[in-house]
Order: structure tokens, then sequence, then C-alpha cells
């Protein structure tokens, strides 16, 4: 009974959403969207505070789903416009908290709280605590009661969602949508346990050398699968506009260079990586440093997926848009009846929007338009293992562009890139994948 009174108002929000955001001239639509949807607009009015639009709390109604698109599109002011992306913020750490009386039997013993939490996400919820035996200043993060329960129906109502594209647009089958949705599921689901967000920071802790980026540590004592307690750390959120003034320009490049660094060597060094990086999750420490936080979402990258994108960052970084396409052949992702000529020029031309420029330059709708368009012409499928990556690279690419706007990332990335293909290939490595080459490119013949 609870999944379909789930179902019937996520339908209502839907269109509500649908109703808000359809251009003027779609009158008629919007007119019949609206005789369908009032009895949804009524308890929206009748709820809606002066400080929340009404898109946020149909956002905020619809559950976690909706939540972290939106928290992603906070990221992208270049996508939604900076004052949607700005509204969007509150979704990052400021959604409605669970009252504490619900969650003060989950308060580990030897730790007192303040009552009131200092940030409230879709999953969790953070307060400001005190060690009593040490007087330490700790952050305990605790987990939503019955959360579970809402990640289950809500992915349920986005496989169906999947489901009806699938049989309405026969070209979405090969985006492989309902996987990407399974696989999102499964994070969710990771994102439950605190125990698994404890042992990802201590694998941090150890593998981010960076003096410049900041990790928190994990009092072990107090974990458990519920609750999360790290260390305190001072800083002000990049959601806050006050972050970077009094920052010289200087020391925004350096923190951004060190973040783009940071990630790079968790992508393609280690094959696991943050992969929440949104404005709520990122401080700037009074030291000038970047402190990391939530750790509840990390990605992995496979050997040969690393490979694979190692490849094609060099072939970009390189413009050497036939490697890109060798590499994409060579990881099956393309037909091997693709002409890897015709698929080169292709990928040259969607570099043309972004290879190169600084970060205030690169217009990712028109990038991702572009990238849809690729994959539909030739065939590409989605893989279900780099969903995380791909979502991860878009929101620190919007962080980045916060940090410091005139960053270029690819100066920035290139003498990385040159640094670790070096290391990449001995002689004998060098002679295997040449080997390797001249076999695929004499196949094409």
């Amino acid at each position: 009974m609870y999944f379909f009174i789930c179902l019937i108002k996520s339908s209502f929000i839907f269109f509500a959403l649908l109703t808000l955001q359809l251009p003027k001239k779609w009158f008629i639509l919007k007119l019949l969207l609206l005789i369908y949807c009032w009895p949804y607009f009524i308890i929206l009015y009748l709820r809606k505070k002066p400080t929340k639009s009404m898109l946020i709390i149909c956002i905020e109604d619809f559950g976690i789903g909706l939540v972290k698109l939106g928290q992603f599109l906070a990221t992208r002011p270049d996508l939604i416009g900076k004052q949607m992306a700005t509204e969007f913020h509150v979704l990052q750490d400021s959604l409605p908290a669970i009252k504490y009386k619900k969650i003060s039997t989950l308060i580990p013993n030897g730790i007192i709280v303040e009552k009131t939490p200092v940030a409230t996400a879709s999953i969790a919820q953070v307060y400001r605590g005190t060690i009593s035996e040490s007087g330490k200043i700790v952050a305990v993060k605790i987990i939503k009661p019955g959360i579970i329960k809402q990640i289950r129906i809500q992915t349920t109502i986005m496989y169906g969602f999947g489901k009806f594209m699938n049989i309405c647009f026969k070209k979405f089958k090969q985006l492989r949508l309902l996987t990407i949705i399974s696989e999102i599921s499964r994070y969710l689901k990771m994102e439950t346990d605190l125990l698994m967000e404890a042992a990802a920071i201590e694998k941090f802790t150890h593998i981010i050398k960076d003096a410049n980026i900041i990790i928190p540590k994990v009092h072990w004592q107090f974990a458990s699968k519920n609750v999360l307690v790290i260390s305190w750390i001072e800083g002000v959120s990049l959601n806050d506009p006050q972050a970077f003034i009094g920052y010289s320009k200087f020391e925004r490049q350096t923190m951004a260079s060190s973040l783009l660094i940071c990630y790079l060597g968790q992508i393609y060094d280690q094959g696991i990586f943050h992969a929440d990086p949104h404005q709520g999750n990122l401080l700037v420490t009074p030291d000038r440093k970047i402190a990391i936080l939530d750790f509840g979402r990390i990605g992995f990258i496979e050997p040969k997926e690393k490979e694979f994108l190692a490849d094609i960052l060099h072939g970009f970084v390189t413009r050497d848009y036939y490697k890109v396409a060798l590499a994409h052949k060579r990881a099956g992702y393309i037909s091997k009846n693709t002409n890897l000529l015709q698929f080169e020029l292709a990928c040259l031309v969607m570099g043309q929007d972004f290879v190169g420029k600084k970060l205030s330059h690169i217009k990712l709708a028109d990038v991702l338009a572009k990238i849809m368009n690729l994959a539909l012409e030739f065939g590409i499928h989605s893989q279900k293992s780099l969903v995380l990556f791909h979502k991860t690279t878009a929101m620190l690419e919007g962080v980045l562009m916060i940090i410091d706007p005139q960053m270029n990332p690819w100066q920035v990335a290139k003498p990385w890139i040159k640094r670790k293909i070096i290391q990449r290939y001995n002689a004998k490595d060098i002679y295997t994948e040449f080997k390797k080459e001249i076999i695929i490119f004499l196949k094409t013949l």
C-alpha cells in the first residue's frame, strides 16, 4: 500500500515539475497539467515556506533519486543557470532534518552532541559533538531512520521509468538505462553503511599524500553501521559565496590544481575515488587547504578500465584522436565493424568543445549533447562500471570552476599525464602494446 501511495505521489510531483519548467508557448499542455495536479499544488502551497521555492519542495518530496540529481545540477550553473544552481545548494546539506528524539538513541555513549544538526543530506545528518573523556570536538554522522525502505521504493519507481523509456524510445536501449539505474541503486545502498564509509576514509588517508588536501580522522571506537564519528574540521563550505573572499589568484589556482591532481591520482593510480565532490562536501580551511568530506559514495575502476581511461585522456591531451578511437575499439565499446578513421573524425569534432580550453569557456550542455549523439550514431553502450566516473568528472569540473574559473585543466594535467605514461611503459610493455595495435589495425583493413 505504501508503495502505491509513493507511486501516485511521484506522478503528481513529476507532472508538477513539468508544469513549472515547460515553455510559455505550451500553454494548453500546462493548463491540462495544472488541472491534473491541482490537489498536489494546493498541498505544496499550504506547506510552502518563504525560503524555499515550489521546485525545491517538489524535489524534496520525490525523495533520494531526484535529490541526488539536484545535488549534481547544483555544481553545473552552466546547465541550469546560476539562479537555479544557487537554489539547488539547499539539496546538498540543508534538507529537512529528522527530529532529535528519533535519532537520540543512536548516539554512542561517551559523546555529547548539539541537538541541532550542522548539515542534513538525503541519507544522513551530521551533528557537532564532543568526546566526554578527551574533550575533542567531533562530527557525528547518523543515518536517517527508514531510509533503506525509501531507497528501495525510489529505485523501483526509477526502474519503471527506465522500462517506460525503453518501450517508447528504442534507441534508449543501447544507453542501458536499466543497468545504470541498478548501478545507482547499488551505490545508494552502499551509502547507508557507515562502517564502509569509515573504511573508505581510512583508505584515503593513506593514498592521498598532498599536503593541501585534508581527510578527516575516524574514531573507530564509536563506529557502527548507522553512526560515524570523525574529527571536526574547521572551514567554510564551497556553497558559501564568501568562501574565497580575501584569497589571491595564486592561492585559488593552487587549491584547484591540488584538487584536480588529487582526483587524477585517485582514478588513474589507485582505481578508487571519492565520487561525490559537490560543494557541500568540500571545505576551504583557514590555512588555505581543501578538506574532503562524506566518503559514503566511492567509485572503483578496474585495471582494464584504468588503461582505457588513461589512453583516452592521453589522446585528448595530445590531440591524438586516433588513439581515442583505438582505445574505444580495443575496449570493445564500439562495434568491430566501426570505421576507426570515421570515429576518429567524430571524436575530433567533439573535442573542439573542450580540449585545451579554460573551464569558463567550456559549455557542458554542448559537450553532453555531442557525446549523446556520438553514442547513438556509433552504437556506444553505456558502461555501468563507469557511471560514477562520468558523474564525478562532471561534478569535479563544476567545483573547479567555482574555485578558479580561469583554470585550464589540460595544462595542469598534461605534465602529470606525460609522467604517468612514461612510468606505465617499459621496453617490454611497449613491444607488447605495439603488437596489439598492429593486430587491431590489420583487422580493420
